[in-house]
């Protein structure tokens, strides 16, 4: 949350953060936090894969497989809980988190313009 944060209100992309100077944290802290968050993700990936195969038409499910994890990462992971495949969908930091700040700015948008 904090790194998604920064972020937003820094309007920069995750390669642009420095997560080192700006939480304070020495590269062997930085490894282990993304390490922790890959292993959160690989359970993320897991779970919308498989509201994939369970929900094949359901578009804003594809959307969220695309903007979050890419699709063929999430179609690997289709195959794999298939038994098709062997290999797993891969994790992407920076494709995760700067597709969280799209969202995040689509969000921000439509509530804008929303009606009340």
């Amino acid at each position: 949350m904090k790194i998604i944060r920064l972020m937003v209100v820094k309007d920069m992309s995750f390669d642009q953060i420095d997560l080192e100077e700006s939480f304070g944290i020495n590269s062997r802290e930085k490894k282990v936090i993304y390490q922790r968050i890959r292993r959160t993700l690989h359970i993320g990936i897991v779970n919308l894969a498989t509201m994939c195969i369970d929900y094949p038409d359901n578009e804003m499910l594809l959307d969220y497989a695309n903007n979050l994890f890419e699709y063929q990462n999430i179609h690997v992971e289709m195959q794999h809980q298939n038994g098709k495949e062997l290999e797993r969908g891969q994790i992407s930091l920076q494709h995760f988190f700067d597709g969280l700040l799209q969202e995040s700015y689509r969000v921000k948008r439509d509530s804008n313009n929303e009606l009340w």
